[in-house]
């Protein structure tokens, strides 16, 4: 979704007409939730709204090895005919179904 998309959503979804979403507007909108807040939430905004200016150090994405990178550190190792390939296709599949697993507990959490 793009940041002009993004920002439609938002709009129809506090019920702003197009021309009163402004900058302004929106920080009296902030401003007025943030008077009903007790201090420890307020102090949990600001490190939330400095983390937002903070440049992001890590990727959002984990960046993942190839499945032959933990020969690498292991020496060298001999195997029979095909059951290196059948030892990293097990590899694979078991990780597709951790990430399938991990969707579906995120999709359950959201729903």
């Amino acid at each position: 979704m793009s940041i002009s998309q993004n920002l439609e959503k938002r709009r129809k979804h506090y019920g702003f007409p197009e021309a009163s979403f402004t900058v302004a507007r929106i920080q009296q909108m902030v401003n007025k939730k943030l008077q009903r807040l007790p201090k420890e939430k307020l102090l949990s905004v600001l490190d939330f709204v400095e983390s937002l200016s903070q440049p992001s150090e890590a990727p959002t994405t984990p960046v993942l090895p190839e499945p032959t990178a933990f020969l690498e550190c292991a020496g060298t190792w001999e195997f029979a005919p095909g059951e290196l390939d059948s030892i990293l296709d097990t590899l694979e599949q078991m990780r597709d179904l951790d990430l399938e697993e991990q969707d579906a507990r995120t999709s359950r959490l959201l729903a």
